[in-house]
Formats: structure tokens, sequence, C-alpha cells
């Protein structure tokens, strides 16, 4: 089976390393290895953040990504105003990149699979921004 490989970017406070840890969770949940590691500035709400997924059914034996199948960085215009097409709301525009990238992944998952990721504080609006995008 293929290794798979991500790169998401964007700046801090823009939610990357959120949407890295609940898609490496249900990546796991879905029996895939993986391997996550993340590039943030140090500084609250300044600098960039990035995480870097490489996931696999077979052994992964490097965590390296050359070229990423699924390349994402919100600080891109025009994916913002894409994901804000779906769901106008910049608060939980994260959540609406990990629905869109569920969607790329081809998932098969309900409501109910991905709420048990989220935390309580913004859950169903979580959920309508994943959700929007994922369809």
């Amino acid at each position: 089976m293929k290794i798979s490989k991500i790169t998401l970017k964007g700046n801090a406070g823009q939610g990357i390393k959120l949407v890295s840890k609940i898609l490496t969770k249900i990546l796991m949940n879905k029996g895939y290895n993986i391997a996550l590691t993340t590039d943030y500035s140090p500084f609250v709400r300044a600098g960039d953040s990035n995480a870097f997924i490489v996931f696999s059914k077979n052994k992964i034996t490097t965590p390296l990504i050359d070229k990423p199948d699924i390349k994402y960085d919100l600080r891109d215009k025009t994916l913002q105003q894409e994901l804000l097409s779906k769901y106008d709301n910049r608060k939980v525009m994260n959540m609406s990149l990990l629905g869109k990238i569920l969607n790329k992944l081809n998932f098969q998952l309900t409501e109910k699979d991905i709420k048990i990721y989220l935390g309580k504080k913004f859950s169903s609006e979580n959920l309508s921004a994943i959700s929007a995008n994922f369809e």
C-alpha cells in the first residue's frame, strides 16, 4: 500500500496543530500507521505553524516529506475564500479545512464518528464546519 503524505501550513493561531492532531487520531482509528511532525513558532499567535503527516497501512520508515500528496496553506486567500464559501465563520476555518481533507481522503465518516474527536467547546460549530466541507 502507498504511503500518503500531507502538509498543512498556516499562521500561528489558525489551528493547524489541532487539525493535525484530530486527523491523526482519525487515521489511527482507521488502522493506519502515523508519523506526525509539527513545526511552530514559540510565540502565541505569531509566526508560522506547520504539520507534516505521513500515514500508511504499512510500516513508515521515515517521517520526511519531499512531495506531499495533499498540501494546504491556510494563509492562502483563495483557500480561505473557498472554505468560507461553504461555512462562513473564520473562527472555525481550521475545522472547515479538516472537512475538506477528510473529503479528499474519501473517508466514510458520520457526524457521530467525527464528534468523538471534538472537544466540548464550539463542538456544534466545529461539527457544522467539518460537515459543510466534507460533503
